[in-house]
């Protein structure tokens, strides 16, 4: 969410990010100075809290603790903290990360998967966690001939679509030639199976367990099954020998507690410093308290069957788009932080497309067009739901009804029909249904896993299928190219947003309430939280006051231009080069290990640090840095961002349009310059890309300057200067590299960047929590 710029005064508190100390091996606390930036820049004391344990108030029993055997949410979120699963997924975006697995490949037809397995891992029980011990845990959900293939492995049959022997499954074979190699042999290509592989559901188990995992967990997890009193609470134990980041608890309770009152009171006591299932119209007022939300990886939708007239009529169907007043439909019907729906993907998914509009209400428009369409006096249609409640449609009947009243506003009289919920879904997909309310939730975080369930399995909900988009997703599914598979995806998204068999509605989120002294807790949009990182601090020592800079307009360091944002940005990402401390005239590298200037001071050349990591765990390089400075030139413009002074020194202009037309008549209008010849723009963005060179295998960026610039190092180091992960970006938008498209997201501000309100740097800082006009948490990066 968006949160516009206020001229309020406002404290900053970094709650997280101020943390000055850690745990000893022996469970002491010990002083530890904070990296140098910080301490000069905002000079900070902060303590870690005195205990290290931690307790989260959760609403039910889980089923087993047995991952593979349930799909019960509380059941997998204890899971996660025992097992691990071959791939991980990044906390802040979802993206597929080394697990289990270090590396991995893929051969040219997408089919054969190799993982890298590494040494001296164990599980909890002392044996020894390499391929072979991953291979029996594949064989045990997949082959029913298996002697520990016992129970209904339903979630596995979901991912992968049935088991061995069974020709819609995915997977036809499973080996391990090693200890440190797995290969896994799918019957088709599946670009997306690194992401099904990261599913809580495929925690990697000791095959010495295997009898008891429902009752006594063994994995190799951060942390140790260690009791469970049945009705009242899970204990789980630190894995002192775990072979990641040590956790920064010593024990992780789970406390069963069906009341949801009671649960806030045990927040408000301190009996529990986190909090599940609270209901999102709860209130949260108390001070010591705050209110985190879930990315929302869910879509609430009307959906139009266009086989049944005039549903199939492209102008009623944009028609019905416009006559629904999702504004007012959200803020009546829906819960605090549900958010608009603008397309059919929800933005925390990668391939979700922000130059997409949506269809704005506009009644009178319907009207118009449904004239056009050949129904002045509109039309007989009838609108099917089930009295069911879902995050993404929380008041069913009331929201059916109030699309009625939009609908028959414009001449469109929708009969409301309520039934059971099996007689109507079996409706809805037999295709006897005209108009429909619906919604997903995501089984893994691909943009596949929406498309190809809702609007390319063998239904008739929607009409006819669309064969270009299903084409466009098989497309998708069969590259191991990843940003060919996020531009194909953004193209399936602006198909259905252009052919509507379907209206978005919403998203909805869930809420989380935790303490404030909690800290290194993320929401995950999947349901399942780690607590490897999370730590407790003291919130009495650990406050900084920066009431006066405001709050941020944006955290996209490329267009950001006020000093709150600086502030922030300038902890969690870094740049080629700083000041040395106060010296403004001179630099050293940080980012980068060295640098040479040319004799005519117009090429510098930069050869990066080995080692760095992004906070989503991807490896920087050259290419990321070229990337960075080429995006930042494309969509910023002139003064109204500070990409004015990057271009000055790189393209001798203060705005990349002055490349297209030198009298500054376009600068700031996009319609104006995607009004210009193609070859026009295609030779700007080809400018801007020879000004920022980079060698892959040297790693090594070089700038080109037009003539020589004497404050381009200051520029550089500047937060401006900022390098972000090039695939991190192009997930999120809105350029996604091609010179045929930049023109698009030009003149972009920083308030409406898809990272407005994310980040992913280098920097010894993440970003924890941003509660609009109260605070930002930062917490410690554990990959820096």
């Amino acid at each position: 969410m968006l949160r516009p710029r206020v001229s309020l005064s406002l404290s900053v508190i970094l709650a997280a990010f101020v943390l000055a100390v850690v745990l000893s091996a022996a469970g002491s606390v010990g002083a530890q100075p904070l990296p140098e930036r910080l301490s000069s820049d905002l000079s900070p004391s902060a303590t870690l809290a005195a205990t290290a344990q931690l307790t989260v108030a959760i609403s039910a029993e889980p089923d087993t603790l047995d991952p593979a055997l349930t799909f019960d949410g509380g059941a997998l979120l204890i899971s996660v903290q025992i097992y691990e699963t071959l791939i991980a997924y990044a906390p802040n975006d979802l993206s597929p990360l080394p697990g289990l697995a270090d590396d991995w490949s893929v051969s040219a037809d997408g089919k054969v998967w190799t993982f890298n397995i590494p040494p001296n891992m164990k599980f909890h029980d002392g044996a020894t966690l390499d391929a072979f011990a991953i291979a029996a845990n594949f064989n045990r959900w997949w082959d029913p001939a298996n002697p520990h293939h016992v129970g209904a492995f339903d979630y596995f049959t979901y991912l992968f679509g049935g088991f061995k022997g069974d020709p819609n499954c995915l997977l036809i074979n499973v080996e391990a030639p090693d200890a440190a190699t797995l290969r896994l042999t799918l019957n088709r290509a599946q670009s997306s199976l690194p992401v099904l592989l990261a599913s809580p559901a495929l925690g990697i188990a000791s095959p010495a367990a295997f009898g008891n995992l429902d009752t006594q967990p063994v994995g190799s997890g951060p942390f140790k099954f260690s009791n469970w009193t049945v009705g009242d609470r899970i204990e789980l134990i630190a894995n002192a020998q775990y072979h990641g980041r040590a956790p920064q608890l010593n024990t992780l309770t789970f406390k069963i507690t069906p009341d949801e009152v009671a649960r806030l009171d045990d927040l408000s006591a301190n009996r529990a410093q986190v909090a599940f299932d609270i209901n999102p119209a709860t209130p949260i007022t108390e001070a010591n308290l705050r209110s985190l939300w879930r990315p929302a990886l869910n879509i609430g939708y009307l959906g139009l069957n266009r086989a049944h007239e005039p549903l199939g009529n492209a102008l009623v169907q944009q028609a019905i788009a416009y006559a629904i007043d999702k504004p007012t439909l959200i803020a009546t019907q829906y819960n605090a932080g549900d958010d608009i729906a603008r397309q059919f993907l929800p933005p925390a998914l990668p391939g979700y497309d922000a130059t997409i509009g949506d269809y704005d209400y506009d009644p009178n428009l319907a009207r118009d067009l449904l004239t056009q369409a050949g129904y002045p006096n509109g039309f007989y249609t009838t609108l099917a739901l089930r009295d069911v409640y879902r995050a993404y449609l929380p008041n069913p009947v009331a929201t059916a009804n109030a699309i009625a009243a939009d609908l028959q506003a414009v001449g469109i009289t929708a009969t409301v029909l309520i039934s059971e919920s099996n007689e109507f879904l079996n409706a809805v997909w037999s295709g006897q249904t005209d108009l429909f309310l619906l919604g997903w939730l995501a089984d893994y975080p691909s943009a596949d896993n929406f498309f190809g369930p809702m609007l390319c399995d063998q239904y008739l909900a929607y009409g006819a299928k669309d064969t270009a988009l299903c084409s466009t997703l098989d497309q998708a599914r069969a590259t191991t190219d990843y940003v060919e598979q996020l531009a194909l995806y953004r193209s399936a998204s602006r198909r259905v947003h252009d052919t509507l068999p379907l209206v978005p509605l919403a998203h909805g989120r869930n809420l989380i309430v935790v303490r404030r002294e909690v800290a290194a807790f993320w929401p995950s949009g999947m349901g399942v939280e780690s607590f490897k990182d999370t730590y407790l601090i003291d919130p009495a020592t650990s406050a900084v006051d920066a009431s006066a800079n405001g709050e941020p307009w944006s955290l996209d360091p490329a267009l950001d231009y006020d000093i709150s944002g600086g502030v922030v940005n300038g902890q969690v990402y870094e740049s080629l080069l700083t000041y040395n401390r106060e010296k403004t005239d001179e630099y050293v590298p940080l980012l980068a290990t060295y640098w040479t200037v040319s004799a005519d001071e117009r090429t510098y050349t930069f050869t990066l640090r080995p080692g760095v990591r992004f906070h989503n765990g991807a490896a920087l390089d050259a290419e990321d840095v070229a990337f960075s400075f080429w995006r930042g030139m494309l969509i910023g413009s002139g003064l109204d961002t500070p990409q004015w002074m990057i271009d000055s020194a790189l393209l001798g202009v203060t705005d990349v349009t002055l490349l297209i037309a030198p009298d500054g008549s376009l600068i700031g209008d996009r319609g104006a310059l995607l009004a210009q010849p193609a070859a026009a723009r295609q030779a700007a963005c080809e400018t801007v890309k020879q000004s920022v060179t980079y060698n892959a295998v040297n790693r090594t960026v070089t700038f080109h300057l037009p003539q020589a610039h004497g404050p381009f190092l200051s520029v550089l180091a500047t937060p401006w200067g900022s390098i972000m992960d090039k695939d991190w970006l192009i997930t999120y938008g809105p350029w996604d590299g091609d010179c045929a498209t930049w023109a698009s997201s030009y003149a972009i501000t920083a308030q409406d960047s898809p990272i407005a309100d994310r980040v992913n740097g280098t920097g010894p800082y993440m970003l924890d929590y941003w509660i609009s006009n109260d605070s930002i948490g930062l917490t410690r990066n554990p990959l820096y």
